[in-house]
């Protein structure tokens, strides 16, 4: 084999195997995605019985403009878990009265919202 055949052989063995890990994360649409350029909580609202649920959602922005709902691949935390408690997808359940602060970070990008139970006398 030529050393010019050779070449070519070896720079296409090279194209296949290692420039498919260099490129970015496609979205369905075609737009290219890569780090997030924001994140924002969807979702909150008042919570008023012990024990309600409310599915919050991560919607994550990519610096070419587009938003995809990422509430599965975020990580989740409540600052008061004793009053809100918050599932790894985003899932808030009311304990008790109060205030707390829900954040989502994705791709090191983080939102936090307040989230407000506000029970019933008695509740």
């Amino acid at each position: 084999m030529s050393s010019a055949r050779v070449a070519a052989f070896t720079v296409s063995v090279v194209s296949f195997l290692f420039l498919p890990a260099c490129a970015d994360q496609s979205s369905p649409t075609g737009a290219t995605r890569s780090t997030p350029a924001a994140v924002a909580i969807a979702g909150v609202q008042t919570l008023t019985t012990k024990g309600e649920t409310l599915q919050l959602h991560a919607l994550v922005t990519f610096a070419d403009g587009s938003v995809v709902d990422e509430t599965a691949d975020g990580r989740w935390s409540s600052a008061s878990p004793d009053v809100v408690s918050i599932g790894h997808d985003g899932l808030a359940t009311a304990i008790r009265d109060g205030r707390t602060t829900i954040a989502v970070t994705i791709g090191g990008v983080s939102d936090a919202k307040m989230l407000i139970v506000d029970l019933p006398t008695g509740g």
